[in-house]
């Protein structure tokens, strides 16, 4: 797994992009005919990381939900939410300051009942207005915990959230959209790059 140490990236530039535009190359979707969706993703995270921290298992879980999003893949993201879910309980706190336990106190139960709904959703829909919630409490520990190895990209849709806009995290500054999937893939921009 992935270690991560979050810091603020002042001034970050923005990259705008239109929301219309649609490359069907960025889909990154290939035909598989001897293993499920499920498979697939599960294999890709396995081979994205091999090192661990405090985090990194709950912001790989979360990385799965993303990407799983991302490729329209509704039972891919249930069973990530499910890993999630787990692996939030197994988290030890017994090394954790006592601002950090504050703070993990507080976005713990936000976290278990995204994660919750997601898993129990009944269609992408539902998935994706929970996932909302879920990245911005993820992205408030993982900022506050500052312990990863690899840059850390807050992405935003402008056009997500009846054009509210919506937040999520990624590992890969390439935009691939989890609130349109292969509706509007690329639509986005990073607004924060949390650099080790």
């Amino acid at each position: 797994m992935t270690n991560f140490i979050l810091l603020v990236a002042m001034g970050t530039s923005l990259s705008l992009q239109s929301c219309n535009q649609s490359d069907s190359s960025a889909y990154g979707l290939t035909n598989h005919h001897s293993k499920s969706n499920i498979e697939i993703t599960i294999e890709n995270q396995e081979k994205s990381s091999s090192n661990t921290s405090k985090l990194s298992v709950l912001y790989e879980d979360y990385i799965g939900i993303k990407n799983s999003l991302s490729k329209d893949q509704p039972d891919s993201a249930k069973y990530f939410a499910g890993l999630l879910l787990t692996n939030l309980e197994l988290l030890n706190t017994t090394d954790l300051t006592p601002e950090q336990l504050t703070l993990w106190n507080k976005n713990k139960l936000k976290i278990k009942e995204s994660s919750k709904r997601i898993k129990e959703a009944s269609g992408l829909e539902l998935q994706r207005e929970q996932f909302m919630t879920l990245s911005l409490n993820l992205f408030t520990l993982i900022k506050s915990f500052k312990d990863n190895s690899a840059p850390v990209y807050y992405q935003f849709c402008p056009m997500a959230n009846n054009g509210k806009g919506a937040y999520w995290l990624s590992e890969q500054s390439k935009i691939s959209n989890p609130y349109y999937g292969k509706k509007m893939l690329s639509c986005g921009s990073t607004k924060e790059t949390i650099t080790p």
